[in-house]
């Protein structure tokens, strides 16, 4: 059966994430916003999970139900605080052999409508494409695309598709009675990140917050979700914040429509999608 919600925000990335936080009820649907560390949330406790379980609990967690279709409003702000709107919609589909596919198509403003991004990510491997209407062509990102900036946003081509579970290794540095706060280390050391860590909602299996670091082993960018958005027994982030450190500029994602659980045809989300 089909089910449609309608919400601030949408991001289909591996951050989907569960909250800890104050229901608020509106329309019979919980609008959730993220709390304060307080110093009981502070308070460790004794670890009795490692750190991939805790990351594969995560994954599972986002994967529940196999679509997602959203409409989304990308704004990018730089240093000066001057702002650039994007608008596209976005096609989520997860597959059984552990295979995830997306695909973004811009339809505003008119420089960037119809541009569209393929991505398909499975065994620690993503591939993307990029299809650029004004030259009717197609190109296969490589892995150096992929470390570039996402349409000008402090979003890369990569962090848009996701990172898969096995791509990295997952360290439980500290728990406390609400919280996970995980490290994960690319396997592969020439990757564009040299870790990431994470704060996970133990009650959702959700992670509320990741921190980047480039290659040198400086913070780079913070990626923060604010506010989510209850649908049955999953959490949708609709308030996500991506801050980089480096150059002062944030992009933040927001989302006006979006749908869980209808019918995305496997050639939507495939290279005859892209073009279409």
């Amino acid at each position: 059966m089909k089910q449609k919600t309608t919400s601030t925000i949408f991001i289909a990335l591996i951050f989907l994430i569960n909250i800890l936080g104050i229901n608020i009820i509106v329309a019979n649907q919980a609008i959730i916003t993220t709390p304060k560390h307080s110093s009981s949330t502070r308070q460790q406790t004794k670890s009795t999970i490692t750190g991939y379980k805790v990351m594969k609990k995560v994954k599972e967690q986002a994967r529940k139900y196999e679509t997602r279709i959203g409409k989304v409003k990308i704004s990018i702000i730089d240093k000066k605080k001057r702002q650039r709107e994007r608008y596209f919609r976005l096609y989520k589909k997860f597959f059984p052999n552990e295979e995830d596919r997306s695909l973004i198509k811009f339809f505003r403003p008119a420089n960037v409508k119809g541009m569209a991004l393929l991505s398909k990510s499975i065994n620690s491997v993503t591939r993307q494409w990029l299809y650029m209407p004004a030259f009717k062509s197609t190109k296969l990102l490589s892995s150096q695309d992929q470390n570039k900036s996402f349409m000008g946003s402090d979003f890369t081509y990569s962090d848009i598709a996701g990172r898969q579970l096995d791509q990295d290794k997952h360290k439980l540095v500290k728990e406390t009675d609400k919280f996970y706060y995980i490290e994960s280390k690319p396997k592969n050391p020439t990757e564009f990140y040299s870790k990431m860590q994470y704060v996970i909602s133990k009650t959702q299996m959700a992670v509320l917050k990741v921190i980047f670091y480039d290659n040198n082993q400086k913070k780079l960018k913070t990626l923060s979700n604010k506010t989510f958005k209850q649908y049955k027994d999953i959490f949708l982030a609709v308030d996500s914040f991506m801050e980089n450190h480096q150059t002062n500029g944030s992009t933040r994602l927001l989302i006006e429509e979006i749908s869980i659980g209808n019918k995305i045809a496997n050639e939507t989300v495939g290279l005859k999608g892209l073009k279409q």
